[in-house]
């Protein structure tokens, strides 16, 4: 005797088991449906039943921040996710991985303990998850951040039966050097002078206001960011 009945979600599974003649096909529907049993004995119809999911089998999602996440090269930044409802985060799997790297993740965290050898190299030693998984914080905190860090993270959490994933997206800020103002004679002389403000290792691009001792705005010059991260005006 064969039941087949159609199931849509994200995960499902099969159970076999018998007793004293007794066929039973457990099958999980992990979306929205619920857990069907089709049962079949040797001497009697099979038949078919359905029962609600236990709240073990409950979907969760995953809240971050609106906006990106901002830190200066250097420090420590913790991206932030929560698991919703709060529940305990110990026993699911938690991906840290940049966009375009669902293989090589910032950090993995799977069978109660963090997965060193499966982590990007740029990585190691650098990554934690210290926002306490027993809350359903699955927040990743980051050491040593450097501009290479810059960019999306996608935070996935993985249970038996369901998967979420949302995005953070991380700015650096480099501070630079001090500006400096110098002063040359403009090419072709006539009395006109350049002014240059340059100063290195800024990111993200800044932006450059000049003002003449009146505090008037001046609109009518040139700015220059060269590749060694030099950011100038002309005037």
């Amino acid at each position: 005797v064969t039941e087949r009945k159609r199931f849509s979600g994200h995960r499902k599974s099969f159970q076999w088991r018998s007793r004293s003649g007794l066929c039973l096909l457990c099958v999980q529907d992990t979306g929205p449906g619920s857990l069907a049993q089709i049962s079949h004995h040797p001497f009697l119809s099979p038949s078919f039943s359905t029962v609600s999911p236990s709240p073990a089998q409950e979907t969760f999602t995953l809240t971050v921040p609106d906006g990106p996440t901002s830190t200066l090269s250097g420090s420590s930044v913790s991206l932030l996710c929560q698991v919703s409802p709060l529940i305990n985060a110990e026993p699911l799997e938690v991906r840290w991985y940049r966009s375009s790297n669902f293989h090589s993740p910032a950090l993995l965290y799977k069978d109660h303990k963090i997965q060193e050898a499966s982590v990007d190299p740029r990585y190691r030693g650098r990554v934690s998850l210290t926002g306490g998984l027993e809350r359903g914080n699955v927040s990743l905190t980051l050491e040593r951040v450097t501009v290479e860090d810059r960019g999306e993270y996608v935070c996935q959490v993985t249970s038996e039966q369901w998967y979420e994933k949302a995005s953070v997206f991380l700015t650096v800020n480099v501070t630079g050097s001090e500006p400096v103002l110098s002063v040359a004679e403009a090419r072709g002389g006539g009395g006109q002078v350049n002014v240059t403000c340059s100063s290195e290792g800024l990111s993200p691009q800044p932006k450059l206001t000049w003002r003449n001792k009146e505090g008037t705005e001046i609109r009518n010059g040139q700015e220059v960011l060269n590749t060694s991260g030099n950011y100038s005006w002309d005037n």
